[in-house]
């Protein structure tokens, strides 16, 4: 079942394991998954993300910005 507020985030066989909300821009959330990658999405464009970080040798369990400089996010 789709809504029209769905997101194609990760691969159709990952898990998304956590998100996490920008502190300084509402619109703008995190996601972390089971297929190695971190993706960075605006909540208005959900067609694709604004950016994927994919270095990773296993799952992303975890995505958390810093609450005092949104730029420096860790995984």
């Amino acid at each position: 079942y789709r809504t029209t507020n769905s997101i194609d985030a990760h691969d159709a066989k990952s898990n998304i394991l956590d998100l996490d909300w920008n502190p300084y821009s509402p619109y703008h959330i995190a996601s972390a998954s089971d297929d190695c990658k971190v993706k960075f999405w605006d909540l208005r464009k959900k067609s694709e993300p604004l950016r994927v970080i994919a270095g990773h040798s296993h799952w992303d369990c975890n995505v958390k910005y810093n609450p005092f400089n949104d730029q420096l996010v860790l995984t």
